[in-house]
């Protein structure tokens, strides 16, 4: 399995230099941090789920359920741009991925982030044989209808347009933007 989350790390590009082409997240030198990130991000779900019981009625605050909030917050953590010269001295210095790549590699392993936000096979944050690595914003999946609210989220670091679901991630501007729903 740890095989599995340095191939899929390693397959990230985290920038690409005009001299020496697309730079790479090295997953031997993060695995250890990526093994931390997806097990904190498990235990930590598992243990929220079992302390609020078979019987816990979701409030849905602001139209988004608790398993929901819990991995936009997991998201949010992870807002960070680095000077590509910082970036190039981290990707091969830091045992840490760096912070966009951690927002979506633990939560693209796991099936309680699909259900969450009805993912599909197919969709950029499904893992497992189930869809492609995970290079979208860690929140959104085909299906999920996003409330207006989500708008006004700002998501530092994202400089491709990334999308589904109504819900895309404009490229230069950082924001996500949610389709009329009316």
């Amino acid at each position: 399995r740890t095989a599995r989350l340095v191939e899929q790390f390693s397959a990230y590009v985290a920038l690409t230099d005009p001299q020496d082409g697309p730079l790479h997240v090295k997953g031997e030198l993060t695995l250890g941090e990526n093994i931390a990130d997806l097990g904190g991000l498990t235990v930590a779900f598992d243990a929220l789920q079992r302390a609020q019981g078979a019987d816990y009625t979701d409030p849905m605050i602001d139209g988004f359920s608790q398993a929901q909030r819990y991995f936009l917050n997991f998201g949010t953590i992870w807002r960070r741009n680095f000077r590509p010269e910082e970036l190039k001295v981290r990707l091969n210095t830091d045992p840490h991925a760096p912070a966009a790549f951690r927002a979506n590699g633990a939560p693209s392993n796991l099936p309680a982030f699909a259900a969450a936000f009805q993912c599909q096979g197919g969709d950029g944050m499904v893992r497992d044989g189930h869809g492609v690595i995970g290079t979208g914003l860690p929140v959104f999946c085909q299906g999920y209808v996003a409330p207006a609210s989500v708008a006004a989220l700002n998501f530092v670091g994202w400089e491709e347009t990334i999308g589904c679901g109504g819900v895309t991630v404009v490229p230069g501007t950082r924001r996500i933007e949610v389709a009329d729903r009316a």
